[in-house]
C-alpha cells in the first residue's frame, strides 16, 4: 500500500508540474496540495524506521517474532523511486524548474514547499544513505 501511495504522489507531482509549466505560476491551492504530497512522501517513507536502525538490511523475522512483535512494521524498508526522488529535489531550489527563455518570468518557489521538500528529503536520506552522500 505504502509503494501505491508513493506513485499516486509521484503522479500527483508530475502532473502539478506540467500545469505549471502550462500556466506560469503557482496558486496558493496548488501550494497547499504540493507540501501536502511532499509532506506524505516523507512520511512514507519514514513508516518502518527506527531510531536504532544502523543499517539499510531489512530486519530476519521468524515466524514466532511476527506475532509477538509490538512493532509489526519496524525494519520495513521502503524505497520511492528515483523519479520520485528527483522531483522532490526539483522543489529545492528557489526558482521552479520551468522552461523560461528570461530569468525574469522564472516562478520563484514558495517558501513552504521549499521547507518541506528539505524535510522530505531529509526523511529520504535517512532511510538511504546513498543518497545522503550524493
Amino acid at each position: 500500500w505504502i509503494n501505491a501511495l508513493l506513485d499516486r504522489c509521484e503522479c500527483a507531482i508530475e502532473s502539478w508540474l506540467s500545469s505549471l509549466s502550462r500556466h506560469g505560476r503557482i496558486e496558493t491551492d496548488d501550494e497547499r496540495l504540493l507540501t501536502r504530497i511532499l509532506f506524505c512522501i516523507g512520511e512514507l517513507t519514514m513508516v518502518g524506521f527506527s531510531s536504532q536502525q544502523d543499517t539499510l538490511q531489512p530486519r530476519t523475522k521468524s515466524a514466532r517474532d511476527m506475532v509477538t512483535d509490538k512493532e509489526p512494521v519496524r525494519g520495513l524498508i521502503v524505497r520511492p523511486s528515483n523519479r520520485l526522488i528527483h522531483l522532490v529535489k526539483l522543489m529545492l531550489p528557489t526558482t521552479m524548474p520551468i522552461t523560461s527563455v528570461n530569468e525574469e518570468d522564472l516562478t520563484p518557489t514558495p517558501s513552504c514547499v521549499r521547507a518541506y521538500a528539505f524535510v522530505t528529503l531529509g526523511k529520504l536520506c535517512l532511510r538511504d544513505a546513498s543518497l545522503a552522500k550524493d
